[in-house]
């Protein structure tokens, strides 16, 4: 005796390999009725051949009307339109977001081309900074000047491993800049110059330095 899953399987198999018509009604109705007519005039065996006789002799009960056939090729007509242009709208939509994104690819790229102007501006300003005494430069005062500049913008400083090795013992990062905008950059800038001014106008030789 055939399961319930086999029969349905049957009617699947039937149905998606083309044996049944094209205009059965496929819904649980017609499925029950084709199965009771079997099992009441084909020895209950759900086959291949006895849903397709039971076709035949339960006709309209299981079958469209012509006018139904066009009412439901219309709506499948309908269905497919609307699916169409539902994915135009899509295959639209995505093909402008890239471009979007390039667009704001480009405008960032562009943001940090010039925030790292600024980076590099920075760095001459403090690395340009000397203190000159008569018979040179005073390299010790020099370089902590240098230090209290870098003091000014210390909370965007940032510790970046290097690139190489390096011996035993030294410094294995470098100190970098970074700023979350260019007004920030422009700004940390501005405090660099106006400390180096102050400094300017403070003493130059002192005979505590070296």
């Amino acid at each position: 005796m055939q399961s319930q899953e086999e029969v349905f399987r049957v009617i699947r198999d039937w149905a998606s390999l083309g044996y049944a018509p094209e205009n059965l009604r496929k819904n649980e109705r017609t499925a029950n009725l084709l199965i009771e007519w079997v099992n009441a005039n084909d020895g209950g065996i759900v086959s291949f051949v006895g849903l397709s006789n039971a076709v035949k002799a339960l006709g309209d009960q299981v079958l469209l009307s012509p006018a139904e056939v066009r009412d439901a090729a219309n709506q499948a007509a309908i269905k497919r339109a609307a699916e169409g242009d539902a994915k135009m709208r899509q295959a639209y939509y995505d093909s402008i977001k890239p471009q979007t994104r390039i667009v704001d690819t480009q405008k960032q790229q562009g943001v940090d081309k010039v925030i790292q102007n600024v980076v590099d501006e920075i760095s001459k300003e403090i690395n340009s900074h000397i203190v000159a005494i008569r018979n040179g430069i005073n390299y010790s005062l020099t370089a902590h000047e240098q230090d209290l500049l870098r003091s000014e913008i210390a909370e965007y400083a940032v510790e970046v491993p290097l690139p190489y090795k390096v011996d035993a013992g030294e410094k294995t990062t470098r100190t970098e800049y970074k700023f979350k905008s260019l007004n920030e950059a422009k700004a940390a800038l501005e405090k660099v110059v106006v400390k180096k001014r102050t400094l300017k106008k403070s003493v130059r030789e002192n005979k505590n330095w070296a």
